[in-house]
């Protein structure tokens, strides 16, 4: 079995080309290169790391009244350019008579941390999953079908044990064959079975993900390497423009088969690193003994978060390196032409929307996560605009995603900059309040409502931070947020406390 060797070669994320239009005011800020993601999906059915409640770590940034250092680790110096044109005038959500005894109201809440946290950079993209059944010699098409029987079923009736014992059969079986044609003068299987192809690395990725789904991520952590090493070079893991040049070079294949087939190549290997990158996370939260992050402290940073943190970076390296090597003039920024803003507009076909976003916002998680605040910042501004296009505003799906972003950027924007905070919070409530039925704009406003509150306390208004706090909690309440209710409980208690 592949042992899981710890990089610990530090990276500086270059963010100098992520132009923002939804930022609000001039703001430097020096960003480390080190460490990325991208998580990855299956056609129908996709496993999230992220299991916290989101909205729920914005309450704890929000009230904890403490901001994160920056790491003292080498930075690329940038500015990150801030427009006003998203400055919008305080809600008046407060006009919304009867709203927290309408049905609406009483709608309960699904966790938010599935909202953004998407899978991207998907192990198949577009293609099939482990490519045509044909190709594989038929005894391995045996294992696979019975592994398919025991893994894709529902419930009680999926057997993850045996599913993992006929996935290793036919790992090994198949590779068993491949060695057997390559060192044959007759081949008696497939051209298109070799050690690196997709039905290869499609079956590791699969054998990864019954690995996590039965929390084995030191196991799974070994097939994703596995898969890494099969489809890079190690000169290519050294420089990540090397690869962001073979995803471009990918895409511009004429023949239609063979650029499909390359992408996905270079995409599955990209997932993995983000997956690597997941799995790390975990067992990072596993080491601190946490598995959702609400102490008044980010979290301690052990080996398993710097592993996270690498291939969290390398993932951003490369499409962040991509998109600018790819990008076209004719779609920049009119006022700033060298300077391309990240939009679905501006994105070169391999990059979509759903994939930038989701990139960004996990990635930003993870620095929030072990107090890189300044760091997430940027992440979380350039997810925003992802979603927040013109066209996109009557967009329930989009702009209650927007609103999960903005609550995030309002915690960490609070103690640090609270006119900053304070004017996303007047564009997440103006936005959450368009589709209060939603789970994710409900939750989303219950945080943005107590963030005001926090706002207010903060001017020692305190009578006017108890109504908002009063009506995070009346809403809270109704949607049956339990972070929501404790947050504001205690805040209420606090302020009669400390200020009657």
């Amino acid at each position: 079995m592949l042992k899981c060797k710890f990089l610990t070669k530090s990276r500086i994320l270059d963010f100098s080309k992520l132009a923002s239009k939804s930022d609000l005011k001039p703001i430097t800020l020096s960003f480390p290169r080190s460490f990325p993601t991208l998580s990855t999906q299956y056609p129908s059915e996709t496993i999230s790391l992220r299991t916290q409640n989101l909205n729920s770590r914005c309450f704890s940034s929000i009230s904890k009244g403490s901001s994160n250092s920056m790491s003292s680790s080498r930075f690329s110096k940038n500015i990150l350019s801030f427009s006003n044109s998203k400055v919008k005038s305080r809600a008046n959500y407060s006009t919304d008579e009867g709203f927290f005894s309408s049905e609406a109201g009483k709608i309960s809440i699904i966790v938010v941390g599935s909202a953004i946290c998407f899978g991207i950079f998907a192990y198949q993209v577009h293609m099939y999953f482990f490519g045509p059944g044909s190709v594989y010699p038929k005894p391995v098409r045996k294992l696979l079908r019975k592994a398919g029987e025991a893994y894709l079923q529902s419930g009680p009736k999926q057997n993850l044990d045996l599913a993992l014992k006929y996935y290793l059969e036919a790992l090994d079986l198949l590779n068993s064959e491949i060695s057997k044609n390559e060192n044959s003068s007759s081949p008696n299987i497939s051209s298109e079975l070799t050690k690196d192809s997709v039905h290869v690395t499609g079956l590791l990725a699969r054998i990864s993900e019954v690995y996590i789904a039965l929390g084995d991520y030191k196991d799974a952590s070994s097939k994703l390497f596995q898969i890494v090493n099969l489809i890079f070079s190690p000169e290519e893991l050294a420089d990540h423009k090397i690869i962001a040049s073979r995803l471009i070079t990918s895409s511009n294949i004429k023949s239609k088969k063979q650029q499909q087939i390359q992408l996905e190549s270079v995409m599955r290997g990209i997932g993995a690193m983000n997956r690597l990158a997941e799995v790390f996370e975990r067992l990072g939260d596993e080491s601190n003994n946490l598995r959702v992050i609400f102490d008044n402290q980010p979290a301690v940073i052990n080996q398993y978060y710097e592993q996270a943190q690498y291939w969290y970076s390398l993932c951003l390296d490369i499409v962040v390196n991509a998109y600018a090597s790819s990008f076209n003039p004719n779609k920049a920024n009119p006022n700033n032409p060298q300077l391309p803003d990240f939009s679905p507009k501006s994105l070169p076909p391999f990059l979509s929307e759903y994939m930038v976003t989701s990139l960004f916002y996990n990635s930003s998680s993870f620095f929030t996560k072990i107090g890189k605040i300044d760091y997430a910042i940027p992440l979380l501004s350039r997810s925003l605009d992802m979603l927040t296009s013109q066209e996109d505003s009557k967009n329930e799906e989009k702009s209650c995603k927007a609103c999960v972003v903005i609550s995030n950027l309002v915690g960490a924007y609070l103690h640090k900059s609270p006119e900053i905070a304070s004017q996303y919070v007047d564009m997440g409530i103006e936005k959450a309040k368009k589709f209060i039925s939603n789970p994710d704009c409900s939750t989303s406003l219950v945080s943005l409502i107590y963030a005001n509150g926090v706002l207010q306390e903060d001017k020692s208004n305190y009578v006017e931070s108890r109504i908002e706090f009063r009506k995070a909690l009346d809403l809270a309440t109704s949607i049956e947020f339990k972070q929501g209710i404790q947050a504001s409980s205690n805040a209420i208690s606090n302020s009669l406390l400390q200020h009657p």
